[in-house]
């Protein structure tokens, strides 16, 4: 049975994930696209390099946990469409859904729920390639070093265009059930910005 806390719960703990990935995401899409060609010089230095790489690797490792299936991870969106498709609710979680009543965009019923899970499954669906690439990187690569297998190519916007999804989901889902406006700001202070302007 799915309760209304735990629910709560996978959305706290998931918007904490998400604002990590959101932060990392401004610092690599900075680093990508220079404002001029001084920048672009300045960030041709191999320290901006291994600072991106090291990006990349953590916003592989982060968003696998959101987008790649697996029994031990309890943040993956496909496992939370399934508990909130499949599994009765708990007696506060229906209420929850009564007091939506009225509310524009919001879940009155289990059958809006599902209506936007199957309209987000699609977009995940469209981005299967892309996610079974992070995959394969973070098992053969980043988890386990896997000498002598061939590596997909998977791009810094392809895992620029996975953040936005998670984003864009977790936004979904909060506003319609919880009625939350989350927007991920960038936190100015973790932005790597200032230095490349400095110089």
């Amino acid at each position: 049975m799915l309760q209304l806390k735990e629910l709560e719960n996978w959305f706290d703990d998931t918007e904490v994930l998400i604002s990590e990935i959101s932060e990392i995401s401004m610092n690599m899409d900075r680093i990508l696209h220079p404002l001029n060609g001084k920048e672009e010089k300045l960030l041709k230095n191999a320290f901006f390099d291994h600072y991106l790489a090291m990006l990349r690797t953590v916003l592989v490792i982060q968003l696998s946990k959101l987008f790649i299936h697996n029994d031990k991870e309890r943040r993956n969106f496909r496992k939370l469409f399934n508990r909130l498709r499949y599994e009765p609710y708990d007696k506060k979680l229906k209420s929850r859904l009564k007091e939506n009543r009225g509310k524009a965009g919001s879940f009155v019923y289990k059958r809006d729920i599902i209506e936007l899970i199957d309209s987000l499954l699609q977009k995940l669906d469209m981005k299967s390639a892309i996610i079974h690439s992070m995959k394969v990187l973070r098992d053969r690569h980043f988890a386990h070093t896997d000498p002598g297998k061939e590596l997909p190519d998977l791009s810094s916007m392809h895992l620029l265009e996975l953040s936005q999804l998670a984003e864009d989901i977790y936004t979904a889902l909060s506003t319609a059930l919880f009625g939350r406006n989350t927007v991920f700001t960038k936190n100015k202070n973790r932005s790597i910005d200032p230095i490349i302007r400095a110089n």
